[in-house]
């Protein structure tokens, strides 16, 4: 769904006119609405230098749009991606009172915060403001997501070995005491065991040639572990330590698995302590770029609109001249009624002797931004 803000050339007293005409002659058809539209509250108090300067500082206030924009389009993926559909409020502080608003409405009901942005300062050092608290915004948002994704890999890693097969799991949390005891294994000097890996289907050719594998397999060795897979079974083998890498050898000739395993009971309480700690700091990482993400994404979004209405209130002042005489509206139509809205406010806004083919969205044109016969401001959706 677009947004957009306008500004029109106005007198103080043709307010409530061109409100009118936009709400009844633009917006309504017989019944039927196309959108809605609010006024915008747009300040004027903002210092005003040469017209060079403005120009200048036009072109840069731009430029940090399309860069906040970014940013904040950013921070509302990462925030979707750690919780789907999420609830997304922008905190708006009044004295003495928090309120929160869904995004559209912070802009309907916008209003200039003069704490944050003092209007004793230039439109420059305002945008200078916002671009410093940008930054630092963004590289909280990022450090956050790079320990978040450190801690998520952690997880996965351990998840991956949990939810794998035989081939693949940890067999130092399978094998515990329920199922094996130290005298099932025989590591020493001369000889070593290993676990192998074999599909149900092949539990009898393993029986009738394990021992024949290679010469250094110990007679008789074999045993099977009571563990739950679905298609596998684990065995015993244990073997002379020179057949050791023959031993091996074998068995991946017949596409089985040999793997090294040392019984370790206190083990599986190690790696259960270590998964909750991986667990927990996952869930900390999590929560602390949750509230980032909405802490920041609020406050940003609360600076771009602020950035949007310093555009509104330049581009007014070069295009309609001092002292600013100007309204200015927020604009949602409704979704396929872009283009009949566009054009109706070009037809209403347009100078006498000129046409509506002077005028155009950048979709419609090879140019690469709006041109209207009103300040025109486009404005993301969240």
């Amino acid at each position: 769904m677009e947004q957009w803000l306008v500004s029109v050339q106005c007198q103080p007293s043709q307010k409530d006119s061109i409100s009118q005409v936009i709400e009844q002659e633009v917006m309504q058809i017989s019944s039927r609405a196309l959108g809605r539209v609010h006024l915008f509250n747009c300040p004027t108090h903002f210092k005003v230098g040469s017209l060079d300067q403005l120009v200048a500082l036009a072109d840069d206030l731009t430029k940090l749009d399309h860069h906040l924009e970014g940013v904040v389009k950013k921070v509302e993926r990462q925030f979707v991606e750690i919780e789907p559909n999420p609830h997304i409020t922008i905190d708006n502080p009044f004295v003495g009172n928090q309120q929160s608003f869904a995004p559209m409405d912070y802009v309907a009901n916008f209003q200039w915060n003069n704490s944050k942005y003092p209007p004793t300062k230039t439109l420059q050092e305002l945008s200078g403001l916002i671009e410093e608290r940008m930054r630092a915004l963004d590289d909280d948002v990022k450090n956050k997501t790079v320990r978040y994704q450190e801690a998520k890999n952690s997880l996965g890693a351990i998840t991956k070995k949990e939810s794998g097969n035989l081939y693949s799991k940890d067999l130092a949390e399978i094998i515990t005491s329920a199922i094996a005891s130290p005298e099932d294994f025989v590591n020493s000097e001369h000889f070593k065991t290993y676990l192998v890996v074999l599909p149900k289907k092949d539990v009898k050719k393993w029986l009738e040639t394990y021992e024949f594998l290679d010469s250094g397999v110990v007679p008789r060795c074999t045993k099977q572990f009571d563990v739950e897979d679905k298609d596998l079974t684990l065995w015993r083998a244990i073997v002379l330590k020179p057949s050791a890498d023959s031993f091996v050898v074998a068995v991946k000739q017949n596409k089985w698995a040999a793997r090294e395993f040392s019984f370790d009971p206190a083990y599986t309480e190690t790696q259960q302590a270590s998964k909750e700690k991986v667990n927990k700091q996952f869930q900390t990482q999590h929560n602390l770029l949750w509230r980032a993400c909405k802490v920041v994404f609020s406050e940003l979004f609360i600076a771009l609109v602020h950035l949007k209405a310093m555009r509104i209130f330049a581009e007014s002042v070069l295009r309609y001249s001092l002292p600013p005489q100007f309204v200015s509206f927020y604009i949602v139509p409704e979704r396929d009624r872009e283009k009949r809205v566009l054009d109706s406010m070009v037809k209403k806004f347009m100078r006498p002797g000129e046409t509506a083919d002077m005028y155009g969205s950048r979709e419609d044109s090879d140019e690469s931004d709006d041109f209207f016969p009103f300040v025109f401001v486009r404005l993301p959706s969240f």
